[in-house]
């Protein structure tokens, strides 16, 4: 009974990183649950991701995408589009995240492809973006944040990693900001990601497991972070609704200019100087024809008006 206790707790353990599998859009099913999917988006898979994305924005969770630097972004800007509008799609902050990659790096097409991929989405509201991208240029894969956010960058794990001490004592056990980051899983396939973030996450539950006073503040800190991300995506949906609130505003003023200025002057040169005796009059008019209950006059929690 206790080895089997001891077995479901390693089973539901969660790991204090947040780890993020890079995968093709059609192996969402394949992702665990804690796991933030990395979907790859090209010119040559966006046909395959349009199909796949029902599964994509209705999985449970937020994703990703990951986009190749050497491709067209005429070719995917559309169903990108659809991503970022998605109530799961991860954001920092109110900037959307972006995975960068280059397939073929001898071409050198990186800048001018972000910029293009900024451009067109400042077009659509976003003024800012956070880059993840990989930096070959000292023989080893690093993710790099771009300068919209001030978080750790994220780091790359494939089968080239060497996962020793040194290395989880470098990148992870360095501090909270680094121990609670996103880790980034690259391998063929969702399964064989699994057994390296185990190792990762077993590797810290026994160092935290020896510091409990470490423990204890990792709690804190992920509690308090988790508090800040849950605001700012709160904040960034009522901005939105705020934009869209005003456009609907600014169009009925323009649409409807006439009739909007003849309903204002009313309201005020013939309705609101009119005294409240006469109002309150109207309002039990209202209750004695039916239109209105009689309760409604008396507190505003109960239905005015009778349907």
């Amino acid at each position: 009974m206790e080895n089997t206790i001891e077995k479901n707790k390693k089973a539901l353990y969660t790991p204090p990183f947040r780890p993020v599998y890079l995968v093709g859009p059609d192996q969402s099913n394949e992702v665990p649950l804690h796991v933030t999917p990395c979907f790859r988006l090209s010119a040559a898979s966006s046909d395959n991701f349009r199909y796949h994305f029902p599964e994509i924005r209705t999985r449970k969770g937020r994703f990703v995408v990951a986009l190749d630097e050497n491709d067209s972004p005429d070719q995917i800007i559309q169903v990108l589009m659809h991503c970022v509008f998605c109530d799961n799609y991860l954001f920092a902050g109110e900037s959307p995240v972006f995975l960068f990659y280059n397939s073929k790096p001898e071409h050198g097409r990186g800048p001018s492809f972000r910029r293009t991929i900024k451009n067109r989405l400042s077009q659509q509201g976003f003024p800012s973006i956070v880059e993840w991208g990989s930096d070959d240029s000292n023989g080893e894969s690093q993710f790099v944040t771009g300068s919209e956010t001030d978080s750790v960058s994220p780091k790359i794990i494939s089968e080239q990693t060497e996962l020793d001490t040194a290395w989880i004592f470098e990148h992870m056990l360095r501090d909270f900001s680094s121990l609670s980051n996103y880790l980034v899983f690259d391998f063929d396939s969702p399964r064989n990601a699994v057994s390296y973030e185990k190792h990762i996450a077993l590797a810290c539950e026994s160092y935290l497991q020896k510091e409990p006073l470490l423990s204890e503040g990792l709690r804190a800190y992920v509690a308090q972070q988790q508090q800040q991300e849950a605001l700012l995506a709160e904040n960034r949906k009522l901005k939105q609704q705020q934009a869209s609130d005003q456009k609907t505003i600014n169009v009925i003023r323009t649409k409807y200019k006439d009739d909007y200025e003849n309903l204002f002057k009313w309201y005020h040169n013939e309705y609101e100087i009119l005294p409240m005796w006469y109002k309150k009059i109207g309002q039990l008019i209202k209750v004695l024809m039916g239109k209105r209950t009689f309760k409604s006059l008396f507190s505003d929690d109960v239905k005015k008006y009778k349907s």
